[in-house]
């Protein structure tokens, strides 16, 4: 594995120096965390409930309160009462504003000193242990880090995925929500160029 650190390595002014504006980054991060909502629970009505179509005792004369249906919602285990149904929470934001979002959650953490650029993130066998290795050899234990390579190696991602405080994913796939749930940023020089061609 690669994972040398470069000593001084000039970021690009156009990607790592923007202003921060925080209610956009709120707006992008509000759309990417409601697009990964499912939008699958759901409750029974009493109409969806099975059974209780026979009135329970009869309108007069038991001394009891009347009732219809022992799936009405003051019963147990009868429907419920304006509870979620299946819905879709998706929402749209202009690819311009995601772009710039993403722009300054890099800026704020090149600003804050938490990226760390290597040569290279290609792994020769997908071991858990040989991704811990590099992880404490940035000194980066115990911290939440996002790996940014050039391109996804197969190897590399599967290294990753048993350790929680990782994520993994492409240069070309990365976007703020990737970016402001980390930490720290290990980019590799290679990805540094292709952040700049997009």
């Amino acid at each position: 594995m690669d994972g040398n650190v470069l000593g001084q390595f000039p970021l690009a002014e156009k990607l790592f120096n923007r202003k921060v504006n925080e209610h956009l980054l709120w707006e992008v991060l509000r759309y990417y965390q409601a697009n990964l909502r499912q939008g699958t629970a759901a409750t029974k009505t009493r109409a969806q409930v099975r059974g209780g179509g026979r009135k329970p005792w009869r309108q007069k004369g038991t001394g009891r309160a009347r009732h219809g249906s022992i799936r009405s919602p003051i019963w147990v285990g009868g429907g419920v009462v304006f509870g979620p149904q299946p819905r879709e929470y998706r929402l749209e934001i202009p690819k311009k504003k995601r772009h710039q979002a993403l722009l300054m959650a890099l800026s704020d953490r090149a600003r804050e000193g938490k990226i760390i650029v290597v040569d290279g993130l290609a792994v020769a066998e997908p071991k858990t242990k040989v991704m811990a290795n590099l992880i404490k050899k940035l000194n980066l234990s115990g911290r939440k880090v996002l790996l940014l390579p050039e391109q996804a190696d197969e190897n590399a991602k599967r290294a990753s995925r048993n350790m929680p405080d990782l994520t993994f994913t492409a240069a070309m796939n990365v976007n703020a929500l990737h970016v402001l749930s980390n930490e720290y940023i290990v980019v590799t020089k290679r990805a540094c160029e292709e952040l700049e061609k997009r």
